[in-house]
């Protein structure tokens, strides 16, 4: 796709997340896709060596044209994006390997591997940048390099996170964190699945009773030697968003 921008006109760049329709606020209607440019998939810009940055993609009449808006730094690269309960929105991004290293230079106390950012305007700027291990270290164990979803709760405002939780950094041990701050800070809401499992996207669903769930769709290692990709299935999982705690048994393969 082809847009015109501030920083074009450039290709919109690809992405891995789901898109959403702004709820409350100045921006209702508008439509949100975070996005991202890997160096060797796209063009770079002129003059940039080195082209691997997030965005927000979005449309404010239903998709007939689509504005990018700014770029965040270098290394933030697979990235989602949800609406906070006061029509903000929040974006996390893994910080891909090898340009994560950027973030390393000041030694191991500063080595982030999960960024967050929040726009007031739409997603067109950036109003704050921050790392999940700075600002809590106790989730450094569990920020794991790897494609993260994330979704809120259009009833509730709650902002869910998922991604693997294994704290040696594999793929594995399914986990939700929860942050009822639009993602200022987070807590431990569920685990999911404790065997290996990868990228992965979320969803807030009801059932036919009107209860609210989180669908849970990720891959999910075929062979538990191989929890890095010794080949992929796909489950479903539903969390329950009411209750703090589910069962393995609620997993659906």
């Amino acid at each position: 796709m082809w847009i015109n921008n501030t920083w074009g006109p450039h290709w919109a760049g690809g992405g891995l997340a789901h898109g959403f329709e702004f709820r409350n606020g100045l921006y209702k209607g508008r439509l949100a896709m975070a996005r991202r440019y890997d160096e060797g998939s796209n063009l770079p810009l002129q003059g940039e060596a080195v082209f691997v940055r997030s965005f927000v993609l979005y449309s404010d009449n239903q998709g007939a044209n689509w504005m990018a808006g700014e770029l965040l730094p270098v290394g933030w690269s697979e990235c989602q994006a949800a609406e906070m309960k006061n029509g903000s929105l929040l974006l996390t991004s893994r910080l891909g390997r090898p340009y994560n290293d950027f973030y390393c230079r000041n030694g191991p106390d500063f080595c982030w591997e999960r960024g967050f950012a929040r726009s007031d305007d739409g997603g067109a700027t950036w109003a704050a940048i921050w790392y999940a291990e700075h600002r809590q270290p106790e989730l450094s164990p569990y920020t794991n390099n790897c494609e993260n979803p994330m979704v809120s709760d259009p009833a509730t405002g709650i902002i869910y996170w998922g991604h693997p939780g294994a704290t040696n950094k594999t793929r594995a041990n399914y986990t939700v964190h929860s942050s009822h701050d639009g993602g200022a800070t987070w807590q431990f809401f569920n685990r999911v699945y404790a065997g290996g499992a990868g990228y992965s996207d979320l969803h807030v669903l009801q059932d036919a009773q009107g209860e609210s769930y989180l669908g849970v769709l990720f891959q999910r290692t075929l062979y538990e030697e191989g929890v890095e990709g010794g080949g992929y299935n796909l489950a479903l999982a539903s969390v329950p968003l009411r209750t703090l705690q589910v069962s393995e048994s609620s997993l659906i393969i």
